[in-house]
């Protein structure tokens, strides 16, 4: 399993989500099915993620074969992709957030 989190300059956000919200349709003949809804992501505001700034962030987890198909299409001008302590944060801070919500969802049922 492959996990990248890039950064979305605020100006990009508007065309990175016509990629990865893209909805499914027939177009001439040929279904359009959107990658990015059937293997998953996560799509935050700086500040959902605690922090300061009107960047947005994007987590992906997928196997190889999803990001040689896809990542080419999100790899617009103000997108880019976070290496080193830069990803460790952001990775930290998403994965924070799914173990939060997996313990409520756990709570719930917990009796």
């Amino acid at each position: 399993m492959i996990i990248k989190t890039y950064k979305i300059d605020g100006k990009a956000v508007s065309a990175l989500k016509k990629v990865i919200e893209l909805p499914e349709a027939m177009v001439e003949g040929k279904w359009q099915i959107n990658e990015f809804a059937r293997n998953g992501y996560l799509f935050q505001s700086a500040v959902a993620l605690g922090m300061k700034g009107d960047e947005y962030y994007l987590y992906i987890k997928g196997e190889e074969p999803f990001f040689k198909a896809n990542e080419q299409k999100i790899k617009l001008e103000g997108v880019t992709e976070l290496k080193g302590k830069e990803y460790d944060e952001i990775k930290s801070k998403f994965e924070a957030g799914e173990e939060s919500v997996a313990a409520g969802v756990g709570a719930v049922f917990d009796f």
